[in-house]
């Protein structure tokens, strides 16, 4: 799941800019699922790489550091441990190309300009993952290689899981646009728009669209479309944006006292949310941030207890490798260098310390204040 900060596309070598070390410490966060793990990761890893070069991505040691940097590999090798070899080489693939495209926006200024720049450029970019065999041509670096990647998924998915990809790209570019308007204005959103928004932004819709495809199993559509499975994507993407926004404000700071920005332009986050709403420190709103993902943890694991029994394999399995993204993702964020080398030049630069507590900091059963996701705890 990709967060809210990102490190330039285009890079140039030269000696790091000083900048001091930053320790972020987050409170545990509750997760009492078994961490899992594709056995191929290294051979899915490799190839990957190789792919990336191929496609232009390596120009310089350091845009190479930061494109292997991503581990892109052990982030779905968690998600789909038993995925099969091929659709899972493609959303690897998939995976470091999106946070080349990722890092590319995020860095744009928050402008009416950049969002109207972005909703041209995905617009074309949606209609070339929707027909890959187009004579559409974009003069962009990642248009190619996704093209190659719609090209080979459309080999594997059925139609259904076809239509189902691209639309979730729909949704994930239409909450970029929407990050980038809110971030226009200079105005903080209130919690609930940021966290509506923050659903789509994060390009859990993408990834999660990934999960059938690679363990070769169409999801029936009165299973996937159900209340209780939508719910249980939904906080999945929650869940795993939230944790990402925990992790990824080291490596914001670090940003900022190197480049002696004001705080005013650090990009949107749950923690900034939060201690903006409440006027508190960032250590209160991330102690804040971390209860209201421990509660949408709980509600996750009982909804899907209670759901499991009903559902066919496929979307048990589906339901379980949602639970992997959870894990995993907090995992993959605790050690990729994509959080700890902010420019590609200053390994270890931010030390994030955290881990998994044994019982949840709120574990209540009642919702969460917050209109946009409180019918997560109405559906059975």
């Amino acid at each position: 799941m990709t967060a809210t900060s990102s490190t330039a596309m285009t890079t140039t070598a030269g000696p790091p800019v000083a900048a001091p070390t930053v320790e972020h410490v987050v409170p545990p966060v509750y997760c009492p699922i078994a961490p899992a793990l594709h056995p191929d990761v290294e051979l899915l890893q490799t190839r990957a790489l190789q792919w990336m070069t191929s496609c232009g991505f390596g120009a310089d040691t350091i845009q190479r550091g930061l494109v292997a940097g991503t581990d892109s590999a052990e982030f779905f090798a968690r998600i789909t441990p038993a995925g099969h070899l091929e659709p899972m080489q493609a959303a690897v693939d998939w995976c470091y190309l999106m946070f080349v495209f990722d890092d590319r926006w995020t860095e744009t200024s928050s402008s009416a300009a950049a969002c109207g720049e972005f909703v041209a450029f995905s617009s074309l970019l949606l209609r070339v993952l929707e027909t890959p065999g187009n004579d559409l041509r974009i003069a962009h670096p990642v248009v190619e290689p996704a093209r190659d990647i719609a090209t080979r998924l459309r080999r594997r998915a059925t139609d259904t899981q076809w239509v189902r990809w691209v639309e979730a790209h729909r949704a994930w570019f239409d909450g970029v646009a929407w990050s980038l308007a809110l971030e226009s204005p200079g105005v903080m959103p209130d919690l609930d728009t940021y966290v509506a928004m923050r659903l789509h932004s994060c390009a859990g819709p993408a990834v999660t669209a990934f999960i059938e495809i690679a363990n070769g199993e169409e999801i029936p559509a009165d299973e996937l479309d159900a209340p209780a499975v939508r719910a249980l994507t939904e906080m999945t993407w929650a869940i795993a944006a939230w944790d990402n926004d925990l992790v990824s404000h080291g490596k914001e700071v670090w940003l900022l006292e190197r480049d002696h920005a004001d705080a005013a332009t650090r990009p949107l986050s749950l923690i900034e949310v939060l201690a903006r709403r409440d006027g508190s420190s960032i250590e209160t709103a991330t102690a804040t941030a971390v209860a209201m993902r421990d509660r949408v943890m709980c509600r996750f694991l009982r909804l899907a207890s209670e759901v499991g029994p009903r559902l066919s394999a496929p979307t048990r399995r589906y339901v379980e490798d949602l639970g992997h993204l959870i894990r995993g993702n907090f995992e993959w964020s605790l050690t990729t260098a994509r959080y700890r080398d902010p420019d590609g030049r200053s390994p270890d630069a931010v030390r994030v310390t955290s881990g998994f507590a044994p019982e949840p900091a709120d574990a209540s059963l009642e919702p969460l204040a917050l209109p946009s996701i409180a019918w997560w705890w109405d559906v059975r």
